[in-house]
């Protein structure tokens, strides 16, 4: 390189970078950001979803116990009536005659039935609970989660501002030698 060819200065090179990068990653930061906005979007949108099926899993299991204690309320009475015991067939190596007794089995099968729906339902619920609503929730809670995106972004948009004016006022000060430095600093 020769001493006649032009060289630039700091303040060209770094112009020139600045006008080159600034719009690239202003539209990259402002493309990621409406990317966060529609997956914070979605995760709020599948945690109310998982949510309301907690509770309507909730709701389900006092409507399951109260259908439960209906029916065998209902079946207890039925049993206890002695026309309609003695239609009940008998469970197996039980004499036809101990009718009663396989009432009563019949009542005790029906509760054990629903029993056993309650107990897979509320697993049910609670891994639904438990793998999906609790992470989705702490991703939403999290600051350096979906939520924070926004935020960032914000801030970086405040802080470029802010440094693009004290670059301009900077270059703007005029004048050579120690007073112009001094005024720099």
């Amino acid at each position: 390189m020769s001493t006649d060819e032009k060289s630039a200065s700091l303040k060209e090179v770094w112009e020139a970078a600045v006008a080159s990068d600034t719009p690239y990653w202003r539209e990259r930061l402002r493309e990621l950001d409406d990317d966060a906005t529609k997956m914070q979007q979605t995760t709020a949108n599948l945690l109310k979803l998982s949510q309301a099926y907690t509770k309507a899993c909730e709701a389900m299991a006092v409507a399951r116990m109260e259908l439960a204690d209906g029916l065998t309320a209902a079946a207890a009475d039925s049993f206890g009536d002695a026309d309609l015991a003695s239609s009940v067939p008998a469970a197996e190596g039980e004499d036809a005659a101990a009718g009663d007794g396989s009432a009563k089995a019949q009542v005790a099968a029906i509760r054990e039935l629903f029993d056993q729906m309650a107990v897979a339902q509320e697993m049910e619920r609670q891994q639904v609970h438990s793998l999906v609503t609790e992470p989705l929730q702490e991703m939403l809670d999290d600051p350096k989660g979906l939520s924070s995106g926004s935020r960032l972004y914000a801030a970086y948009n405040q802080m470029s501002h802010d440094f693009y004016e004290a670059l301009a006022e900077f270059f703007s000060l005029e004048g050579d030698g120690a007073s112009a430095l001094a005024a720099r600093a």
